[in-house]
């Protein structure tokens, strides 16, 4: 586990804050705090294009979400932390893996 300042860190606390303390935006950078990846779009050319997603307002399952759909711009990167349980569910709904799965 990763920890700064006593409290439990991850990547948005451990690297995307550290670089810029004053709090200015990262340019091209978007960050969907509590949401989960449910279908990832890619062109023909295999390339992503978009993510279908459920977002909550918050830590409380009880409270309704919202579901979105966020765009890549083009040549944009598509950075997608799902773990190692919940990432091979997300490509293979996303039709990534073997055919007929």
């Amino acid at each position: 586990m990763a920890a700064i300042d006593g409290r439990r860190a991850g990547p948005i606390s451990g690297y995307f804050v550290a670089v810029d303390p004053e709090g200015v935006p990262v340019p091209n950078l978007e960050i969907l705090l509590y949401s989960k990846a449910d279908r990832i779009h890619f062109s023909g050319r295999g390339e992503a294009l978009a993510v279908e997603y459920y977002q909550r307002p918050g830590l409380d399952q009880s409270q309704p979400g919202v579901r979105g759909v966020a765009h890549l711009r083009r040549g944009g990167t598509l950075v997608m932390s799902a773990g190692a349980l919940v990432t091979p569910r997300v490509l293979l709904l996303s039709g990534v893996g073997p055919k007929g799965r």
